[in-house]
């Protein structure tokens, strides 16, 4: 016996494009810094910078649109540099830090952690 149905398929989710304009934006392209008018943003993602004109236009007729306000916006800065050799350092040290980074929150804990370090 063959069994088949057909059931209701949910609409793919389509986000907005999101257009920022009304400030400076800089795009750090190249050795010196640059402007543009415009960013567009779809699905997340960034897919377009430049006039905003043409942002707009990529973006079609529902895209949302969002005024800076003559702030200014920039780009996610990322700082990759670690401590690494001073962690080894500290693998004997005891952690009387408050949480979340270590265990103790009142000056009584710090004594048990100090009496009790592991």
């Amino acid at each position: 016996m063959l069994l088949g149905g057909c059931g209701e398929t949910e609409p793919d989710t389509v986000k907005a494009a999101l257009v920022i304009s009304g400030g400076p934006i800089l795009t750090m392209e190249g050795d010196t810094p640059s402007y543009a008018e415009a960013v567009l943003v779809r699905d997340g993602k960034i897919a377009f910078v430049g006039s905003e004109a043409e942002a707009k236009r990529q973006a079609g007729s529902g895209a949302e649109l969002k005024d800076l306000a003559g702030k200014v916006m920039l780009p996610g800065f990322i700082d990759p540099h670690s401590h690494f050799m001073d962690s080894l350092t500290m693998s004997d040290r005891v952690n009387v830090s408050a949480p979340p980074v270590g265990p103790a929150s009142t000056p009584d804990e710090i004594v048990a952690v100090l009496r009790n370090p592991l």
